[in-house]
């Protein structure tokens, strides 16, 4: 993200709650899809040989969202 958002103003302090936001959703449909790309080998799939533990990890990724919907102060502890 940081390389696609070069400007300022998307990580400014009153932003950084939606970049969080984007992060998380932006894991999710890599893991939904099975494939992320290497940013330094973009024919690289991290995800290749995973297939097991990606549903671990969206249940463990949806499970974070609804403990932060129920209680977002949790971040700031």
């Amino acid at each position: 993200m940081n390389d696609e958002k070069r400007q300022r103003e998307y990580w400014a302090e009153g932003m950084l709650v939606a970049r969080f936001k984007e992060l998380i959703d932006r894991l999710l449909k890599h893991l939904r899809s099975g494939s992320l790309t290497n940013f330094f080998i973009p024919k690289e799939n991290l995800f290749a040989g995973k297939a097991s533990e990606i549903k671990g990890a969206i249940a463990g990724v949806n499970d974070f969202l609804k403990m932060l919907r129920a209680n977002p102060e949790t971040l700031l502890m």
